[in-house]
């Protein structure tokens, strides 16, 4: 954690982020206090310094929720090969014809 701090303060001094979820079962959500959405650069920054450690401790950076459009290159960037290939043949098994949200989260196997 200590690690996530500086690299968000090193980012931004006045970050303070707010962890709260599921302690139980390590489903922690963070939201900072920055009003309104970060730029695209700042927002891929956050998201290295949040994630890049994940894989290492056992998690990851999606649970429950699915991923949404926002988490994409989060996805392809930190989410285990063999997570993202079993999506993708769930995916196709439940939507052969590709209807559902097409091209967003889950590339046509």
């Amino acid at each position: 954690m200590k690690r996530a701090l500086d690299g968000l303060w090193a980012i931004d001094s006045a970050f303070h982020p707010f962890v709260f979820g599921h302690l139980a079962d390590g489903n922690l959500y963070i939201v900072l206090n920055h009003p309104g959405p970060l730029s695209p650069d700042r927002a891929i920054a956050v998201e290295t310094v949040l994630y890049q450690d994940l894989a290492s401790f056992g998690g990851s950076f999606s649970a429950e929720h699915g991923i949404g459009v926002k988490r994409i290159g989060a996805l392809r960037t930190y989410a285990d090969p063999t997570k993202r290939a079993l999506m993708q043949l769930v995916k196709h098994a439940v939507d052969t014809p590709a209807l559902f949200n097409r091209g967003k989260v889950v590339p046509r196997p």
